[in-house]
C-alpha cells in the first residue's frame, strides 16, 4: 500500500465521519434530534452493508484496489451533497409515523438515501484492508486517525458556521482522497485525465449547499405563519441553529407559568428559536427593567424566588439566558448583582444585538449589574469563589425544549444530585435555589426534581430534607424551592402569600396543609401534592416510587436524565398507546431510540448473514474460522462503541455542550486507538492466538483499572491545580490506545489464514458499532455509563476469551 493511498484512506474517513456528524445536525434542524439518532443510525448500517457487498464480489475488484477507492470516493462525493439536499424534501412529517404508513415508507427511503454516502466510503476503506490485510494496521490507522481529526475539525467548523455549508467542504474532502486514490493507480496517469477527473469530481461535490427544510410542525415554522412573521437573524452554535423572529401584526406574547389573577398583559416580544424549537422570549418593553410593560414578570410562578426571606438586594445566579427574562426579572425586584451562567456565545450575541434589529427590546445584558459567564457550567459552579443569595433557571431560560417527550434522552449536567448539591454550596446560608419547569400530567418530571433536590439534601447530611423543600403549581408550571437552611416562618408566609395572590397550589410547604387550599390546578387523578408527599416521605418513598408507573429516581451524574421517566412497568400498556396514537407521549426519545436499536440490529445480522447464506468467499477458508471470526469482532465491535458512548456522556456532563464532548472524545479515542493500531506490528512481531488475545485482555484490564478509579472532583486541587476533564482524557487515551490493537492483529491473522473471510470482518465490526451504539445509549440511559464502560470490559474480555479458546492454531489453519 503507498502512502498516498494511505493518505487517501484517512481523508475519506475524516469525510466519513464528518458527513455523520454533519448530516445529523441537519436531520435535528429539519426534524428532532432523536429522529436523527434514528436515521443516521440506519444510514450507517451502509457501511456494515459494504463490507457484505465486499465478501460477495470483492475477489473481482482486488487486483485494481486504488482505482476501485477512487470510484468509490467520488461516488461518495457527488452522492453527499444530494442526501443533504433530499433530507427535508421527501415529505417525512415524525408527527405522523406511528400510524400513516405512508410516512414509514418515506422515512425508510430517506435512510437508505443517507445510507449511500456511507455505503461508499466503507466499500473504499473496507476494500483496502482486504487487498491489504497484512497491513492492516497501517489501514486501520490512517482509518481511525483521520475520523478522529475529522471529528475535531467538523465540530470546529459547527461551533459558528451552519451544517450546511460544510457539505460541500465535507463532498470536496471525498473528492480528494479519489484524486489521491489516483495517484496511487500503477502505470501512468496522464495530467490533463487526471486534472479533469479531479476537476469534475470536485465540481459535482461544490454544488450548492442544501439548507434544511424545517418541518412545518416546528414551533419556529408554525410562528412565521403569521401575516409579517420574519426572521431578523440567525446565528450557528455547538448547541444548534439559532433564529430571532418578529412578528409585529400578530405578536408574539409567551409568558409560561402565568398567574391566572395576573395584573398585567405580556407586552410584544421577539421569539428566539434553536433548531426550530422553542420559543425564549425578548420582551419588546425598551431597555428599562423597571418599564410598565415588564410588569407581567411579577406575575409569573417563578417571581415567588422573590418573595422569600432573602435580603434585599440579593446576589442572583441565572442557570441560562434564553431571551433573557429571569435577568430582567431579577433586576427590576431588586437584585444587586446577577450572574448568568450560558455556555452558548452565540446565543449571548444575538440576544445582546437584538435591539439592533427593534429599538424596543429589552436589553437584559447592558445593565452593568449584570455579568456573563461564559464556560462549562459544572466546572464554573466548583470554582466560583462568590456566594449567591438565590439561584434561579425556569423554561425561559432554556431554548428548545422538545415535545412528547424527545429530550428524555439528552443530558442535563445542572439537574442531577451532584450538581444540586453544588450549588447549594454556592448559597448564602439564607440562600435558596428556586426551578420552574413544564408540569406534565400525570405528574413525573416534577416528581423526579423533587427527588433529585431531596437526594442532593440527604448527601449534604441534612436531617430532615422535606423542611428545606416546597413546591408551588399552576395549570402549566410547577416551581421547586430548595434552601439551604430549613425554611423559616417568613419565607413561608411569603410563598403562602404569593401563592393565594396569584392563584398556585402549594403542594409542599414545610409545617403548612396543602389539603385545605383549592385544588385550583388540578388535572389528573394524582395531584402534585400527593406525588411530592409520597415522594419525598421518609417511609412510603421507596414503595411509592417501585410501584409508581413511571421512574421517579433521581438523576446523578451517572444517569444524567433529568427528564428520563420510561421504566419497563409501562411496556403493557404500549399496544393501547400505540392503537391510539399516542406512543410519542412517554418519552418520544426513548420510543425513537429503542426502535433504532431494534432495527438496526436485525438489519445488521441479515447484513452479517447474507455472505454465509450465499455461500460464496473469494478464497478457501480453513475449518474453525468462520466461528470465531463473528464471535470476536461483534465483541470488540460492540465493546468500542460502549466504551465510546459512556465516555461521551460522562464529558457531556462536565462541558455541558454535547457536541463538544462528542468532538473531544472522538478525537482522543480514534487518534489514541490508530496510534496504537500504528505500532501494532511492532509491538507484537508475531500474529497469532496469544497476540490476538492478550491485546483483546488488555483492553478489558485498562478497562477494569478506570472503573476503579474514582471520578475525580472538579476542580482537583493539590500542590497544582489540575484540569480533571483533561485528566479524565489522558486515561481515556491510554485505554483507547490498547483498542487499537485487537482489530488490525486479528485481521492480520484472517489474511494469513483465511483472506476470504477479512471483508467479512469489515462488515461484522460495521454492524457492530452502529447497533452497538444505539444499545450502549439505552444502557448508559437505563443502567448508568459505568455500567456501560462495565458491560465494555466484559466485551472486551469474552473477545480474549474467543480468541484464546476458538482461534486454530497454525498448524491447523492452512488453507484446504
Amino acid at each position: 500500500m503507498t502512502p498516498a493511498l494511505a493518505a487517501a484512506v484517512a481523508l475519506l474517513a475524516g469525510a466519513a465521519l464528518a458527513a455523520q456528524v454533519v448530516l445529523s445536525r441537519l436531520v435535528a434542524v429539519a426534524l428532532w434530534q432523536p429522529y436523527a439518532v434514528l436515521i443516521i443510525s440506519l444510514a450507517l448500517l451502509g457501511i456494515g452493508a459494504s463490507g457484505t457487498a465486499l465478501a460477495l464480489i470483492g475477489g473481482r475488484l482486488r487486483a485494481a484496489p486504488a482505482s476501485v477507492f477512487a470510484l468509490a470516493a467520488a461516488g461518495f462525493a457527488v452522492s453527499l451533497p444530494a442526501a443533504a439536499a433530499l433530507i427535508g424534501g421527501v415529505g417525512f412529517n415524525p408527527l405522523e409515523v406511528i400510524w400513516d404508513w405512508g410516512q414509514q415508507l418515506r422515512l425508510a427511503g430517506l435512510c437508505v438515501v443517507l445510507a449511500v454516502p456511507f455505503a461508499c466510503a466503507g466499500f473504499a476503506i473496507g476494500l483496502v484492508l482486504s487487498r491489504f490485510g497484512a497491513r492492516a494496521g497501517l489501514t486501520y490507522f490512517a482509518d481511525l486517525v483521520g475520523a478522529g481529526l475529522g471529528a475535531l475539525a467538523t465540530a470546529g467548523w459547527l461551533a459558528t458556521r451552519p451544517a450546511e455549508q460544510a457539505v460541500p467542504l465535507v463532498a470536496a474532502a471525498g473528492a480528494l482522497a479519489a484524486g489521491l486514490a489516483v495517484l496511487a493507480t500503477p502505470g501512468r496517469v496522464r495530467p490533463v485525465r487526471l486534472a479533469a477527473a479531479a476537476l469534475l469530481t470536485a465540481a459535482l461535490g461544490l454544488g450548492p449547499a442544501a439548507a434544511p427544510v424545517p418541518s412545518p410542525y416546528k414551533p419556529e415554522q408554525v410562528a412565521l405563519t403569521a401575516p409579517g412573521a420574519a426572521r431578523l437573524a440567525t446565528r450557528s452554535s455547538p448547541l444548534g441553529a439559532l433564529t430571532l423572529i418578529a412578528s409585529p401584526e400578530v405578536p408574539l406574547r409567551h409568558a409560561p407559568g402565568l398567574g391566572l389573577t395576573a395584573r398585567a398583559v405580556p407586552p410584544p416580544q421577539l421569539g428566539l428559536f434553536r433548531d426550530g424549537l422553542g420559543p425564549a422570549a425578548l420582551p419588546l418593553a425598551g431597555p428599562d427593567p423597571a418599564a410598565a410593560g415588564l410588569g407581567y414578570l411579577e406575575d409569573q410562578i417563578a417571581a415567588v424566588a422573590y418573595h422569600l426571606d432573602l435580603p434585599a438586594e440579593p446576589a442572583v445566579l441565572v442557570l441560562g439566558l434564553g431571551g433573557g427574562v429571569e435577568v430582567l426579572r431579577a433586576l427590576r425586584l431588586g437584585a444587586t448583582r446577577v450572574d448568568v451562567l450560558e455556555p452558548d456565545r452565540a446565543l449571548a450575541a444575538l440576544v445582546a444585538a437584538a435591539g439592533a434589529h427593534d429599538a424596543a427590546a429589552a436589553r437584559p445584558l447592558a445593565d452593568p449589574r449584570v455579568r456573563l459567564i461564559h464556560a462549562a457550567p459544572r466546572r464554573a459552579i466548583a470554582i466560583a469563589t462568590r456566594r449567591w443569595d438565590l439561584v434561579v433557571a425556569s423554561p425561559e431560560t432554556g431554548v428548545g425544549r422538545a415535545p412528547a417527550g424527545l429530550d428524555a434522552a439528552a443530558a442535563t449536567p445542572l439537574g442531577t444530585v451532584e450538581a444540586v448539591r453544588d450549588l447549594l454550596d454556592r448559597l448564602t446560608e439564607r440562600g435558596a435555589i428556586v426551578l420552574t419547569l413544564g408540569l406534565d400530567t400525570p405528574p413525573r418530571a416534577s416528581l423526579k426534581a423533587v427527588a433529585t433536590a431531596h437526594a442532593a439534601l440527604a448527601a449534604r447530611g441534612v436531617p430532615a430534607p422535606a423542611d428545606h423543600l416546597a413546591v408551588i403549581h399552576g395549570w402549566d408550571t410547577a416551581t421547586l424551592i430548595v434552601t439551604r437552611a430549613p425554611l423559616t416562618a417568613a419565607g413561608r408566609t411569603g410563598i403562602a402569600r404569593f401563592a393565594e395572590t396569584y392563584a398556585f397550589d402549594p403542594a409542599h410547604l414545610p409545617g403548612a396543609s396543602t389539603s385545605g387550599h383549592g385544588p385550583i390546578n388540578q388535572a389528573g387523578t394524582l395531584s402534585l401534592a400527593e406525588g411530592v408527599g409520597a415522594v419525598i416521605a421518609p417511609d412510603a418513598a421507596a414503595d411509592f416510587r417501585a410501584a409508581y408507573k413511571f421512574d421517579l429516581a433521581p438523576a446523578t451524574d451517572d444517569r444524567p436524565y433529568a427528564a428520563l421517566t420510561a421504566t419497563p412497568r409501562l411496556v403493557p400498556d404500549l399496544p393501547a398507546l400505540f392503537a391510539q396514537g399516542g406512543l410519542t407521549l412517554i418519552d418520544g426519545g426513548v420510543v425513537i431510540l429503542v426502535a433504532a436499536c431494534v432495527i438496526t440490529t436485525a438489519l445488521g445480522g441479515l447484513a452479517i448473514l447474507a455472505p454465509l447464506a450465499a455461500r460464496r468467499h473469494e478464497a478457501p477458508i480453513a475449518p474453525g474460522h468462520r466461528g470465531w471470526t463473528i464471535g470476536f469482532f461483534l465483541s470488540i465491535g460492540f465493546g468500542f462503541m460502549f466504551v465510546e458512548i459512556a465516555a461521551i456522556e460522562r464529558l457531556a456532563v462536565r462541558l455541558g455542550v454535547p457536541l463538544d464532548a462528542l468532538a473531544i472524545v472522538l478525537g482522543v479515542m480514534l487518534v489514541s486507538a490508530g496510534l496504537g493500531a500504528g505500532v501494532s506490528r511492532r509491538l507484537v512481531p508475531r500474529v497469532g492466538r496469544p497476540g490476538v488475545a492478550a491485546a483483546a485482555a488488555a483492553v478489558a484490564l485498562g478497562l477494569a483499572i478506570r472503573l476503579a478509579m474514582p471520578v475525580p472532583p472538579d476542580p482537583l486541587i493539590g500542590p497544582v491545580t489540575v484540569d480533571p476533564v483533561g485528566l479524565d482524557l489522558v486515561g481515556l487515551g491510554a485505554v483507547a490506545l490498547a483498542m487499537g490493537l485487537p482489530f488490525p492483529l486479528a485481521v492480520r491473522l484472517l489474511a494469513r489464514d483465511a483472506p476470504g473471510l477479512v471483508p467479512w470482518a469489515w462488515a461484522i465490526n460495521g454492524c457492530a458499532s452502529v447497533s452497538g451504539a444505539v444499545l450502549a445509549a439505552l444502557v448508559a440511559l437505563f443502567a448508568g455509563t459505568v455500567a456501560a464502560t462495565a458491560a465494555a470490559a466484559g466485551l472486551y474480555a469474552v473477545a480474549a476469551l474467543v480468541a484464546a479458546a476458538a482461534i486454530p492454531p497454525p498448524a491447523a489453519s492452512a488453507p484446504g
